[in-house]
């Protein structure tokens, strides 16, 4: 029982189950996509076996494995020119993560009273109100990829960067599982094979 957050589902998770079929081919995978506070409370809830999060998860019972980082870089429609940050509503991922509680401390400092901030757990709807012109907002770069190349999004420089989003693979030590163990060990080497030939 595998539950992922949706950078990594749109990033390497393709991948990972690959090789994880490859070297289990007789082990079924419940895949769970969702965000990290809901993938934490099922791993420690035991539903899920593995979890792909935004982390570490700070429970002496949980062992994390890191796994590459990913860089925020901001971006908007490409047929808005100018943007004015207390204008235009910024998006940005579900309100009960931690992404999203950075970003607004530092815009209610640098833009004031006249913010306008929509949250969103869909990454892909994001990018899409970003592409209509509806609003702006950072994300990793691999997720904005298809949108970059058919010209739909271009990045822009609001005056800061948020902080790269930290991903740990992260299981319950207790009872020992060496499938379960091996699984985040084959997450990291694909995610940082991954990492090495995707720009960030």
């Amino acid at each position: 029982r595998v539950g992922a957050s949706e950078t990594i589902a749109q990033a390497w998770l393709p991948e990972f189950l690959k090789a994880f079929s490859e070297q289990y081919p007789r082990v079924n995978v419940d895949l769970t996509v969702d965000i990290s506070l809901n993938l934490r409370a099922s791993l420690l809830e035991r539903k899920l076996d593995l979890v792909f999060l935004m982390g570490p998860v700070s429970e002496f019972s949980v062992e994390n494995i890191a796994l590459p980082s990913f860089d925020l870089h901001w971006y908007r429609s490409a047929a808005n020119e100018q943007i004015d940050l207390s204008k235009i509503p910024i998006i940005s991922y579900s309100s009960k993560t931690r992404p999203y509680r950075e970003l607004m401390s530092e815009l209610s400092r640098r833009v004031g009273p006249k913010l306008r901030v929509y949250s969103s757990a869909s990454l892909s709807a994001s990018l899409k109100m970003i592409a209509a012109g509806i609003a702006v907002g950072p994300y990793p770069r691999a997720l904005a990829n298809d949108f970059l190349e058919t010209g739909q999004i271009v990045e822009f420089d609001p005056g800061f960067r948020p902080q790269p989003l930290a991903f740990t693979a992260s299981y319950l030590s207790e009872p020992r599982s060496f499938l379960v163990e091996n699984s985040a060990e084959i997450a990291r080497d694909v995610a940082m094979a991954w990492d090495q030939t995707h720009p960030k």
